[in-house]
Parts: C-alpha cells; sequence; structure tokens
C-alpha cells in the first residue's frame, strides 16, 4: 500500500508539472508559433516569459536582424489549411521597441486603417474579422481571428498579393498582458515580377509590456523564396524580410506620434 502511494504520489507530481519551454531564440520562436492559437495557456505563457528573459539579454543582436532557424513541422501542423513543405524556407527575427503603451500599440496594428498606418507599403489592404473584436478589444476574449487580402509593395517596384490568416492572443504574464499573433499565407502569393516566386509565407510576433510602461515587439517570419536569373543575390529575399518587419515599429510609432 505505501509502495501504491509512493508510486501514485509521484506520477501526480510528474503529471501537474508545468510545462517547460525553450529558451533560445530558435527554438522559441517555433514554439510560439505552434501555441498562439491554443486555449490552454500553460505552453504559451512559459514560451512568452522566456522569450522576455532572452531579449533581455540579447535585445540588441535583434535590432539589425537575427538569422532563424526553420520552422519545425509541429508549428506548421498547428494551422489548417492546403499540404505545406518546410522545404526552402528561410527564417529572420527583428526586435525593436515602440515609445508608447502596449494596448495604445496593439490597437493601431490591428483596428486602424492599414494605408493610413504604414503609408506607401500596400497598393490595397482588406481586414475581415471572424470573430468578435469589441470583447477582444476589452479582454473579455482572449481570441481574435480575422483574414487579410492585401497587396503590399516591396523595393524593385514588386508587388505581391496574398490572403491571409491571422490568430491573435492576449496572454497574462508575470510581467502584464501580452499579445502574441501568427499569420500564415492560405495560398501562393501572387508576384507582380516573374523572376521572383514566394510559395509561401509564416510570421509570429509578439508584443511586451516593458516596466517603462512602453512596449517591445519580437517578430519572426519564415519565407520560401526563390529569385530566378535576376543577377540580384537569394539573400534579397531574406534582407527584404528583415527590412519590412524593422520597419513597422517606426511607422506604428509616427502614426500615435501624430495622433496624440
Amino acid at each position: 500500500m505505501k509502495l501504491f502511494s509512493l508510486i501514485f504520489c509521484l506520477w501526480s507530481v510528474a503529471a501537474c508539472r508545468p510545462p517547460e519551454a525553450p529558451e533560445t531564440l530558435d527554438e522559441l520562436a517555433s514554439f510560439l508559433f505552434a501555441h498562439t492559437w491554443d486555449d490552454d495557456e500553460s505552453y504559451l505563457q512559459p514560451g512568452i516569459e522566456n522569450l522576455m528573459v532572452w531579449l533581455d539579454a540579447n535585445f540588441d543582436q535583434t535590432s539589425e536582424g537575427y538569422e532563424v532557424t526553420n520552422i519545425t513541422p509541429e508549428a506548421v501542423e498547428s494551422v489548417a489549411g492546403e499540404d505545406r513543405a518546410l522545404e526552402g524556407l528561410i527564417g529572420a527575427a527583428v526586435g525593436y521597441d515602440i515609445a508608447y503603451p502596449l494596448a495604445d500599440v496593439v490597437d493601431v496594428m490591428l483596428f486602424e486603417d492599414p494605408m493610413e498606418v504604414y503609408p506607401g507599403d500596400y497598393e490595397f489592404y482588406e481586414r475581415e474579422f471572424l470573430t468578435d473584436t469589441e470583447c477582444f478589444k476589452e479582454r473579455t476574449c482572449m481570441h481574435l481571428e480575422n483574414q487579410i487580402h492585401l497587396a503590399a509593395n516591396y523595393p524593385l517596384g514588386i508587388v505581391g498579393e496574398s490572403h491571409t490568416q491571422m490568430q491573435n492572443h492576449w496572454v497574462e504574464t508575470e510581467a502584464g498582458m501580452a499579445y502574441v499573433h501568427r499569420n500564415w499565407t492560405r495560398w501562393e502569393p501572387d508576384i507582380s515580377v516573374d523572376w521572383l516566386i514566394i510559395r509561401q509565407q509564416y510570421y509570429m510576433a509578439v508584443t511586451l509590456p516593458k516596466k517603462d510602461g512602453t512596449t517591445r515587439r519580437l517578430a519572426a517570419m519564415w519565407l520560401d523564396a526563390e529569385i530566378l536569373n535576376a543577377g540580384i543575390p537569394d539573400a534579397m529575399a531574406l534582407s527584404m524580410t528583415i527590412d519590412t518587419m524593422a520597419s513597422t515599429g517606426d511607422k506604428v510609432a509616427a502614426y500615435l506620434a501624430q495622433s496624440e
């Protein structure tokens, strides 16, 4: 009887132990993408808190762009849609601060008109919310899903038209409320030049509260792109990805500044 009780106690401790989250950015990026839409936050919360620790020690490395390893099969399996291959994906992450409160930053990025927030970045941007926006704004519901149809302007006069699925999640952490979201292309984007192919894209970003009341963000993107005989380095697609992500913070800050 005592042996049975001891075994049961040991089993109970193991079963109730909080899930372990990775501690490096390479692993965290895929981990957070995979768990963004979870109802159970026992994975997402420690993952976000580990990201905060990693950023405190390594933030300067991310400001110029940080190459990350390929997204994991488990992360890709967590999204719906057509069959998805992982071969050929390149990944990058960028960190930046925005000198405004997190709630203001999220409101601008999620609900304001992107044509005004990011002037010149899009030919058009159409957004359809699939779940209740008001409860998400009030934080009485933690999840929000939407679809986006846009045409983005890239360097060299390239225009890329895409349809994406986006999922958003408020998460309570020891530092306060954080916001995490992910999106992915529902099918292959339409690119305006025949020498560039973009087959798939996955994106994840975490928006974090700072102690001074401002906001820190880490964004990661994985892209399956190919440049065909154009005399342009293959690294251009990665560079374009990094530049696009890095410019977001400045444009959101500028929009908030002119709204004051």
